[in-house]
């Protein structure tokens, strides 16, 4: 406090100075219409400016939110997707793949051997182990393991994962992999020689899986190798870029009880 006032004593003419160059200014803009006018004009101008600037900011910290809703309506739509599917292939007979988690990803590696996604959904949300978990870009993992609240989801970038998928196009089925090098390209094996495969095809999920639905994106194909004998080596690029992956859906098969039971039964006959 007593630093203001030494300030204002030692500079009391300019303030004063100041001061009365503003009362000047005013009583000239207020009485002088054009002045006024332009006055009023840069003063809405500059307030229209501070409130976009508001407005921007409060979109940007908006953006959570937004997120959040359209992540739940894209849940939704797939939802009503699958019962639709379900309905049209026959809905007592057809693998029933209804019930979806979004989850949101909290942690994430691609440069290990072992890879794992962190999730923020666990058991008090349905999260069970062995579920599939998928994005909007195609095949994420499986679950791993499940705690009370959180998952860990075993990631494509993981040399312990395969998943049976296809060639779209011509539906020769596979065991498509990671090699544990580049986090971008996995290896689609067991195509054999004589199919029709080149670069651009899409690698979907075969649907041959207690876990995955059919037709869930992998990759698209980037190379292929045709000097290892009877089978190709095909180098996908995977659809999935799990540098920028953010939200996941886990997916439960609902008919795998059922089929396991059938299956189990059938090899004991």
């Amino acid at each position: 406090m007593n630093a203001i006032i030494r300030f204002i004593i030692k500079h009391q003419f300019v303030l004063l100075f100041l001061l009365l160059e503003i009362i000047a200014l005013v009583l000239f803009v207020q009485n002088n219409g054009y002045q006024k006018i332009k006055y009023q004009a840069f003063a809405q101008d500059f307030d229209g400016y501070l409130m976009h600037k508001r407005h921007r900011i409060g979109q940007y910290f908006g953006l959570k939110e937004v997120n959040n809703k359209l992540s739940a309506e894209n849940l939704m739509l797939r939802r009503q997707i699958e019962m639709l599917k379900a309905e049209k292939a026959n809905k007592d007979t057809a693998v029933n793949f209804t019930s979806y988690i979004g989850a949101r990803v909290i942690d994430n590696s691609v440069n290990k051997p072992y890879n794992y996604v962190l999730v923020d959904k666990g058991a008090k949300d349905g999260v069970k182990p062995e579920m599939a978990v998928i994005s909007n870009q195609g095949v994420v993992g499986l679950v791993a393991s499940v705690s009370k609240n959180y998952s860990l989801v075993a990631s494509v970038l993981n040399r312990k994962i395969k998943v049976s998928a296809k060639i779209k196009k011509n539906g020769y089925f596979g065991s498509f992999e990671w090699d544990g090098l580049n986090y971008r390209y996995a290896y689609l094996h067991d195509i054999p020689y004589h199919a029709e495969v080149k670069a651009g095809d899409t690698i979907v999920t075969s649907g041959y899986s207690l876990i995955f639905p059919e037709n869930i994106p992998v990759g698209v194909i980037d190379e292929v190798d045709s000097t290892g004998g009877n089978f190709l080596n095909i180098r996908t690029k995977l659809s999935v870029d799990y540098k920028k992956l953010d939200f996941v859906y886990i997916i439960e098969n609902n008919s795998r009880a059922e089929i396991e039971g059938l299956q189990k039964k059938g090899s004991n006959d």
